[in-house]
């Protein structure tokens, strides 16, 4: 990731006529970029004897030329490099206290008007708490960076600071640093430093992150950087924060290209198209995506060539707290780009299409990972199955039922819609099936026996199994499917002649074990009796059939029984090519298009 940033930093420079040499500028961060808009500034006024006192606390909107804040964040709490925080959960006093006034204690001997502000914040400390408590109470402390200025002054507009900034930057490195070492980047030889972190992304003070042993002095070893190198580094890091910045199922994410044999040339028209790319396409929503936020960017970045990398950085921040959630390095564009084909073809069953209403408008079921993401939660979780689809390991098929299911008997127990979520749930699995990356998943082998049932409504089912022969490779799967299409049928007719579905209690919210399918069968076929109203004799004759050449003894888990049981409910309107429907025929005694169950 470091020589990813490094190659970006040195474009970004390039692309704004900038220099390396210019420290300050690439060093300093904008407190402006997470949504701070207002500056509560301490000011100080030099007196007629030389000395500095305290003025007042003044509010301003931020200006977006941010060096005068001078400010770069140091640690997650305690004294950043300068006098200037981000009010966080600590709100103005705290932060008060823990940024500033630490800052001001550990730089009351410093020379020069660095030392003469440190004494100064510390002498009327009481007062500035005062002020800001009562501040605090009126207006609130979001969306608040907290400064010093000097006759109305900003730090950074003050050379003697600005030239402490980086001299206090530099010095911050000595314990992890050698004035003789390789630069493991360039290979220049001298002066490195070994904690160049952009992001919190592995830390020194952790035994396995520690190439040279358990101590933290001789850490530069681990990853040796040269100063020239790290400044690369901070301008990639604000290069990618800026421009590369985007949205996958909710969570945010840098997308940093990195050219494998390291042409610039190549990094150079990556960053470009993508950069440019993504203003076109805030433009349109007429696009493939693998997410569904409106800056997804992957079907562009798929049309790359394997040149290059993508390095993927998955994070949360809030307030002044960056936490990573996901590192996925070196994905190749080919990878993404199969990601798209295979979706393309499991989007193209014709179960999916025009498969639900929308404000009388008929949808398509299209996999984006946001539908992975709604049956897992769990931010860590969900990105731990975006990893392996990316990088094609294995996704444990027992892992997805329990996750899928977990949601669908929410929503059954609550009498909600399912159709969309089962058919999305059913869309995963045929695409991790088509990337060869579904673990666990046993086997079926279709027992073949005689036909004894011959008749319209098996011809058209036989039709439809041949589409998915790895998802219905048993007779049981094929019976219980079944079986929740004739129960749908069965609800269908009580809704319309009773306003409610008495026969879902027999359904025990989707908790059902083998006895239970092999129970409702005939019960769902007396009460279509009973109603008068079976029109499903042939379904009923097929669903026989696989219960015979399934046996007693079924190769299906009880999360494999429930799933496929409300899969078969909410595709029963399903229709072949023609638009006849699937499974049944003769009178059709209510229009089931709209079916909710």
């Amino acid at each position: 990731m470091l020589e990813s940033l490094r190659e970006i930093g040195r474009f970004s420079l390039e692309d704004q006529g900038k220099s390396v040499s210019d420290e300050i500028s690439i060093l300093l961060e904008n407190p402006g970029s997470e949504n701070y808009s207002t500056v509560i500034r301490i000011n100080f006024d030099k007196t007629g004897n030389g000395e500095l006192s305290y003025s007042g606390i003044f509010n301003e909107p931020i200006s977006t030329q941010y060096d005068k804040y001078l400010y770069k964040r140091k640690g997650a709490s305690g004294a950043n490099y300068t006098p200037c925080a981000l009010v966080a959960g600590k709100g103005l006093t705290g932060t008060f206290n823990n940024r500033i006034l630490n800052w001001a204690k550990g730089n009351a001997e410093h020379k020069n008007i660095v030392g003469e502000l440190a004494r100064a914040i510390q002498k009327y400390a009481k007062d500035i708490l005062r002020h800001l408590e009562q501040k605090e109470a009126e207006e609130g402390s979001d969306g608040i960076i907290l400064t010093v200025s000097i006759n109305n002054q900003h730090i950074g507009e003050i050379e003697a600071f600005r030239n402490y900034f980086v001299e206090t930057y530099y010095e911050s490195k000595k314990d992890i640093a050698h004035e003789q070492g390789v630069c493991s980047l360039c290979g220049t030889e001298g002066f490195v430093m070994g904690n160049v972190k952009p992001w919190a992304f592995y830390s020194l003070d952790k035994p396995g992150f520690i190439a040279s042993g358990f101590s933290a002095k001789t850490g530069w070893k681990n990853f040796p950087i040269c100063k020239k190198c790290s400044l690369f580094i901070e301008e990639g890091k604000q290069h990618v924060e800026d421009a590369l910045n985007f949205r996958f199922a909710g969570i945010r994410y840098y997308l940093m290209p990195k050219s494998i044999l390291g042409n610039p040339e190549v990094l150079s028209e990556a960053l470009v198209f993508l950069e440019q790319e993504r203003k076109k396409q805030l433009k349109t929503r007429d696009l493939k995506r693998l997410a569904d936020e409106e800056d997804d960017i992957l079907d562009f970045a798929s049309e790359q060539s394997d040149a290059l990398v993508y390095n993927f950085l998955f994070y949360e921040s809030a307030k002044a707290k960056f936490t990573i959630l996901l590192y996925l390095p070196d994905v190749l564009p080919s990878m993404i780009k199969k990601l798209f084909i295979a979706k393309e073809t499991v989007e193209n069953h014709s179960i999916f299409k025009e498969a639900y209403k929308e404000k009388d408008e008929l949808k398509n079921i299209e996999f984006t990972f946001r539908n992975i993401r709604n049956f897992i939660s769990n931010p860590q979780a969900f990105l731990n199955v975006v990893e392996k689809v990316f990088k094609r390991k294995p996704v444990d098929y027992f892992y997805l039922l329990s996750q899928f299911l977990g949601v669908l008997r929410q929503r059954f127990a609550n009498e909600e819609f399912t159709r969309i979520q089962t058919l999305q749930a059913f869309q995963i699995i045929l695409l991790l099936m088509e990337l060869n990356i579904l673990a666990n998943k046993p086997k079926g082998e279709l027992v073949m026996s005689n036909n004894l049932i011959q008749n319209e409504v098996k011809e058209k089912v036989e039709q439809f199994f041949k589409q998915f022969p790895d998802t219905f490779d048993t007779a049981e799967k094929r019976a219980v499917f079944l079986t929740g299409v004739l129960t749908q049928f069965l609800l269908n007719i009580q809704q319309r002649d009773r306003g409610s579905q008495p026969f879902r209690k027999n359904l025990k919210g989707l908790k059902m074990r083998q006895r239970d399918i092999l129970q409702i069968f005939p019960e769902v076929q007396n009460k279509l009796e009973e109603y008068g109203e079976n029109y499903y004799t042939q379904l009923e004759e097929v669903i026989s059939e696989y219960f015979v050449r399934a046996g007693s003894h079924w190769n299906i888990t009880d999360d494999e029984i429930n799933f496929y049981f409300l899969l078969g409910m909410d595709l029963s309107n399903a229709t072949t090519e023609d638009g006849k429907p699937i499974f049944k025929v003769g009178k059709e005694p209510i229009d089931e298009s709209e079916n909710n169950n």
